[in-house]
């Protein structure tokens, strides 16, 4: 058994396979020709790793198809990902050859809460990814791979008390990163309420004509063996390749770098903070600016660059214009090769945007400046609950999370809210304020956006 001999648990606490105590059913993956994607009479739910995450795909097959069912409370294991491994619950109908479904025995013996957590610890998830694989001759996680791995087991109630604990931890992660899902979609929201509804009154330009004059305000990525792979170093110019653009957002983590003199060579090609990248190979249309966390880079091939003429139009609010359903349906007619979604930069110059007074821009990248303090405070917050989570993870399965040493008090004063400064009356700051507190008392319903300013 794979026992790591540095945990130490107390003496009425044993280690036992995984199998000793928890059956884990695979299933086989129904026909295609039975599916269907609206409910009959006669039918049942077809659950799928990708509905934990979205209803937007729900799938139907025939009763007499279903070979194995799953509840609400039932823990599920995905085999394949990205990512490998996920640990799921929450929903109930005939699962596919995607999951597996893991439960107790003897539910006097195991509890499935305890369960659910045991399963998420990172000791046995690194076990799991350093053997699966998805290539010929193995299929993603293999049952194989769990029955043998000894689990930690403690008297019932212990078990019971122990998933308490980590379940108001999970609870305080998933709030928090809920809080951040909300926001994720206020910014372009204000943007649509202030330029969108009244985007007849604004002048009508292409991005042609609101880039700089300098010589390379628009220009693309070098194509070709003008940038690859083999010209990287180990410091030099940074590289902004496609992984470093994530959601509209610059990920710096991952940086590339050239010489000095292959730089010069790909002058054309390079991008200095206020400049907006726009995605064109893969995501295409999406667009970043340019922070000063990168004061100079040499884009690839992956990117158009659009340096905007500040006398003309505010780079933050050309960013967001991009971004918007305003623009993004435009671009999404001017991709070709369906395979690659290319945009090039010809067709770039020639979309249109609506161009307000570059007051009402100014006013609209303050309100942006305003909420970004914010959700710097609300990453924070979501860090730590992740943090404070796996750690409770950590200690549970090692026996170190008991009675003695552990306590509710103990939990509740690590669960307290992180203080974030309250923000002055009347500012946008102060919706993101309501949906958090929305959060907090773990409502789910649909939240109305109001903003104050703009009444």
């Amino acid at each position: 058994m794979l026992i790591d001999k540095e945990q130490i648990a107390p003496s009425n606490w044993s280690y036992l396979p995984l199998q000793n105590v928890c059956e884990i059913i695979g299933v086989s993956q129904p026909p295609k020709e039975g599916f269907s994607y609206e409910l009959k009479s006669g039918y049942v739910r077809l659950i799928q790793i990708q509905d934990y995450k979205s209803d937007k795909h729900k799938t139907y097959i025939p009763a007499s198809l279903a070979r194995r069912f799953c509840k609400e409370d039932d823990v599920m294991i995905g085999r394949y990902g990205p990512p490998i491994f996920q640990i799921l619950r929450g929903i109930k109908g005939a699962y596919n050859v995607a999951l597996m479904k893991a439960y107790p025995k003897n539910e006097k013996i195991l509890d499935k809460k305890y369960l659910y957590y045991f399963l998420q610890n990172k000791t046995l998830l690194s076990y799991v990814i350093s053997n699966s694989s998805r290539t010929a001759g193995q299929d993603g996680v293999r049952k194989e791979l769990l029955d043998d791995y000894p689990i930690l087991l403690p008297p019932l109630a212990e078990q019971k008390r122990i998933a308490a604990i980590l379940e108001k931890s999970d609870r305080l992660r998933r709030t928090r990163r809920y809080a951040l899902q909300l926001s994720d979609t206020f910014l372009q929201s204000v943007f649509l309420q202030m330029f969108g509804d009244n985007a007849q009154d604004f002048d009508v330009v292409e991005i042609e004509e609101i880039a700089d004059d300098s010589r390379y305000a628009l220009s693309s990525g070098p194509f070709g063996s003008n940038l690859t792979s083999v010209h990287y170093t180990s410091d030099g110019v940074p590289v902004l390749r496609g992984l470093n653009v994530t959601n509209s957002k610059l990920n710096l983590e991952d940086l590339k770098f050239i010489s000095e003199v292959k730089a010069k060579d790909l002058e054309r090609s390079e991008v200095k903070p206020g400049d907006i990248v726009v995605v064109a190979v893969g995501s295409s249309g999406l667009a970043c600016q340019i922070t000063e966390y990168l004061p100079r880079a040499i884009m690839s091939q992956n990117f158009n660059k659009i340096t905007p003429n500040l006398n003309k139009i505010n780079a933050t609010y050309l960013e967001y214009c991009i971004n918007s359903s305003i623009v993004q349906k435009q671009l999404q007619t001017e991709i070709t090769d369906t395979v690659r979604s290319f945009l090039s930069l010809t067709k770039l110059k020639t979309i249109k945007l609506p161009l307000p007074s570059l007051s009402l821009q100014q006013k609209f990248a303050q309100i942006v400046q305003k909420f970004e303090r914010l959700r710097t405070q609300q990453r924070e917050s979501d860090r730590q609950a992740e943090h404070l989570f796996q750690t409770l993870l950590y200690r549970a399965f090692r026996g170190e999370l008991t009675s003695s040493d552990f306590n509710d008090e103990t939990v509740s004063v690590f669960s307290q809210e992180i203080p974030v400064q309250k923000p002055k009356p009347k500012s946008p700051v102060e919706v993101t304020e309501y949906l958090r507190t929305k959060v907090n008392q773990q409502e789910t319903e649909a939240v109305q956006l109001t903003l104050p300013e703009l009444e």
